[in-house]
């Protein structure tokens, strides 16, 4: 709920239980040990999903407490999350810097597609193809847009428009990735792809105007846009990854900072697994309770995630508490979500 410590301690202490601020840290610090096992089995998850397609955003944190590092430099929050057309999860992950070797880092096993912002971390990745974000390169016009009223501003944005009409009827008949190719790829989507690309490239706007900037935007990035063309279950925009990083941004308007690192890297395993049962459709406060107990029970906090063999019988342990399963699906199904 994104409730910061200080007014948890009031409201359990009205409620006749005198907690402090460091106990209830305390415990929700061992109740993330607890649950660390689980939030890797769901990155492990994420890495090699089925779709090989992910969605990457990124807000920031204010830390408090960053040891030796320095305390100006802004704190991050990222996520990373599967495609609409996959298993929902989630995962956040807090760093102290924006340095691309997190990135890097993180996908390092992954092979596909990652839908981005033009956050150059981004870029490079060995095996990571990128579609960066259509909406991203619209919107650029339709800011322009918003504070001159240009009709030649608006037939750009009316082109990007034209394509996303097509992206939503492909949606609304409930098209399969094979179907979406055949369409992407056909004379009527490949038309309106050229007609705004070939319009693009007839424009002299000054490349130092706020115009030319937004049209060398999408020139240079014509490739990356375009992306999506390769894959019926490659998103055109990033806006699924936008909706995710949007509940930690609420949060964080709660909480304000976390002290400490440890407290990001606790609240980012929270967030991750109640992100990703609410998007399955689960009460997130009973799954939780029940992940609780039966982690308990298993033991997993004890098998090294470094070690293979102990990391494979861990996630073997894991298979019944993933939001999907029937077993969970049973007990915690509350509706059905649209992502």
């Amino acid at each position: 709920m994104g409730t910061p410590l200080y007014r948890q301690e009031s409201a359990f202490l009205s409620m006749g239980f005198p907690l402090s601020r460091p106990t209830i840290s305390n415990m929700l610090m061992s109740g993330s040990a607890l649950l660390l096992p689980f939030y890797e089995y769901l990155k492990h998850l994420l890495i090699v999903n089925k779709k090989k397609v992910l969605h990457a955003d990124e807000t920031t944190l204010k830390v408090i407490n960053v040891g030796n590092k320095n305390k100006k430099q802004k704190c991050y929050i990222q996520a990373y999350t599967t495609s609409a057309n996959d298993l929902p999860i989630y995962i956040y992950e807090y760093k102290y810097s924006r340095e691309g070797k997190w990135p890097r880092e993180f996908l390092k096993d992954f092979k596909g597609y990652l839908v981005a912002d033009d956050y150059a971390g981004y870029n490079h990745i060995p095996n990571v193809i990128l579609q960066k974000c259509m909406a991203h390169a619209r919107r650029r016009f339709f800011d322009i847009y918003k504070a001159n009223k240009d009709p030649k501003i608006e037939l750009i944005i009316n082109m990007f428009d034209d394509i996303y009409k097509l992206e939503r009827i492909y949606k609304e008949k409930n098209l399969t990735s094979d179907e979406i190719y055949e369409h992407r790829n056909g004379e009527v989507h490949m038309a309106l792809v050229n007609k705004l690309f070939n319009h693009l490239d007839s424009l002299n706007y000054s490349p130092t105007s706020i115009t030319g900037k937004a049209v060398l935007y999408s020139l240079k990035n014509k490739q990356e846009l375009l992306t999506y063309l390769k894959d019926g279950n490659i998103p055109i925009d990033n806006n699924l990854a936008e909706r995710g990083i949007k509940p930690f941004v609420i949060n964080r308007k709660n909480f304000l900072f976390s002290n400490t690192e440890k407290g990001a890297d606790s609240s980012s395993i929270y967030m991750s697994i109640v992100q990703t049962a609410k998007t399955n459709g689960l009460d997130p406060k009973k799954y939780m309770e029940h992940l609780f107990t039966k982690l308990h029970e298993l033991n997993v906090i004890y098998l090294s995630l470094d070690k293979e063999k102990e990391k494979t019988k861990a996630f073997n342990l894991m298979k019944d508490l993933l939001p999907w399963s029937d077993t969970i699906k049973s007990m915690f199904k509350m509706k059905e979500v649209s992502r």
